[in-house]
């Protein structure tokens, strides 16, 4: 990369710093939701992981001062992320990874990189993923930015999801870990045998069996489902935001998508009513979901300002995300009612 302009540390911590040449472009609690993220992932890794430095670099100076490839928005240089955009979830999960990993290279591509999209807070994919693509992405034997194909990234997270909620996050984290690059997992059955007790082949039989489950469920989002609750649900509530990256409450930042999160508990099933207000100028949508996973629900919304749906909801905890595409201040809401009302 040559002679770098340096960055300045913008917030530090024993687990990470965070540098930046555009301070002014971090969003109010962005710096709380990685701090967040990290303890969460932290407590799940079999060591505690090293520290990490994370550099968010403004448009202008990335492809100069970051070992990533033309048109990426983010990647990760042993542990150093580098970021156009945060909070960068996907590419701390590399860098964390990178503190415990047990051989000189990294782990496998379907394995790292649904664990990485496993955490994604802002992927916009839908849709199921066929058994066919899974086992694709598990005889894959090339290099992570070959693993780029469109439908092996959703598949990664499909079949990390079904690890992670039938085998639990210690077996999940243990076959990132412990996976070989460049070695189709189909050659490496010892390691899934030692670690879930099953074969390969067992593990996508049993993955057959699975509820279908789209990569836009199937998510984790540990920051979002442990902000500030609203207040106990009955009948319904209403509740909107005016969404700016210089709010307290705000992550993101803004030079790509800004959002403020709540949760609400539902406790008994029924159908309720959805309706989207707010600043209609085609950058503002609410995506709402449970924080116990998706697959089995299979629930997940995301509505555009000015739209109505109805739904059934389930008993239990839900997040709900008032979401901005671009940095434009504007107000998102959402009014939940039950029953249904034409």
């Amino acid at each position: 990369m040559g002679c770098r302009d340096p960055v300045d540390v913008f917030a530090e911590n024993e687990n990470v710093t965070l540098a930046t040449d555009q301070p002014a472009r971090i969003c109010g609690g962005t710096p709380r939701a990685i701090d967040a993220f990290i303890d969460h992932l932290a407590s799940l890794f079999p060591e505690t992981p090293g520290p990490i430095e994370i550099e968010f670099l403004s448009p202008a100076v990335f492809p100069s001062e970051s070992p990533c490839g033309e048109n990426q928005n983010g990647c990760t240089f042993e542990t150093t992320v580098y970021t156009k955009f945060l909070p960068a979830y996907h590419e701390i999960i590399h860098a964390l990874g990178n503190t415990l990993a047990y051989s000189p290279e990294p782990g496998h591509p379907m394995l790292e990189e649904g664990l990485a999209h496993l955490f994604d807070a802002t992927s916009q994919r839908a849709g199921p993923i066929d058994v066919q693509t899974v086992e694709r992405g598990l005889q894959f034997v090339g290099g992570f930015s070959e693993f780029s194909d469109e439908p092996l990234r959703p598949a990664a997270q499909q079949f990390m999801y079904f690890l992670w909620t039938r085998y639990g996050s210690a077996a999940a984290i243990d076959l990132v870990l412990h996976s070989e690059y460049g070695v189709s997992l189909f050659e490496q059955n010892e390691l899934f045998f030692r670690t879930t007790g099953s074969s390969l082949p067992e593990l996508v039989e049993q993955y057959s069996q699975m509820a279908e489950c789209s990569p836009f469920a199937a998510r984790l989002l540990p920051v979002d489902c442990k902000e500030p609750h609203i207040a106990a649900f009955s009948l319904g509530w209403q509740e909107s935001f005016e969404v700016d990256c210089r709010s307290y409450d705000a992550f993101g930042s803004d030079l790509g998508e800004v959002w403020v999160s709540r949760t609400f508990d539902v406790d008994a099933a029924g159908e309720f009513t959805l309706t989207t207000y707010g600043l209609d100028d085609n950058q503002g949508y609410v995506t709402m979901g449970r924080c116990d996973g998706g697959c089995d629900s299979n629930f997940r919304v995301s509505m555009w300002i000015g739209e109505q749906s109805i739904v059934e909801l389930e008993p239990g905890r839900y997040v709900v995300s008032f979401r901005r595409r671009e940095n434009i201040r504007g107000r998102v809401g959402l009014q939940i009612r039950s029953g249904v009302r034409r």
